[in-house]
């Protein structure tokens, strides 16, 4: 939203979400509640994210050691070394308990990823989405 500088898209998408996962809630997924397969496909997402943070501020800071960094990690490279094996622990774990949301999630991630190289593609790569 211009007018206050808000994701309002992302906030109603996420609004949609949590209506469609209460209005579901007898409905099941997987043998579990609709709302359980919903918080796992989160926790896949966010563990994923959590995952990626960590490749890359290791990744960065071999790539660029010099790199002006306005905060500091506290006691690196072992903070996220650490941070990296508990979250690949834990992804593994969401992803052996649920298999075919893990499917699903990964299957939404390359409609979206090929979504977005057609719209770079069509936009060209500066514009900026808003």
């Amino acid at each position: 939203n211009d007018r206050f500088n808000t994701p309002h898209v992302a906030i109603i998408a996420s609004s949609l979400v949590g209506v469609f996962a209460i209005m579901g809630s007898g409905l099941s997924f997987d043998g579990q509640p609709l709302t359980a397969s919903l918080i796992a496909l989160s926790v896949l997402g966010a563990v994923m994210m959590y995952v990626t943070s960590m490749i890359s501020l290791l990744a960065l800071r071999l790539k660029e050691p010099n790199l002006y960094r306005p905060y500091r990690v506290p006691i690196y490279p072992w903070f996220p070394i650490i941070a990296l094996v508990f979250s690949a622990i834990c992804l593994a774990a969401v992803i052996y308990s649920n298999l075919k949301m893990t499917f699903m999630f990964f299957g939404i991630m390359a409609i979206i990823y090929f979504l977005f190289t057609i719209l770079e593609h069509h936009y060209g790569q500066e514009h900026e989405f808003k």
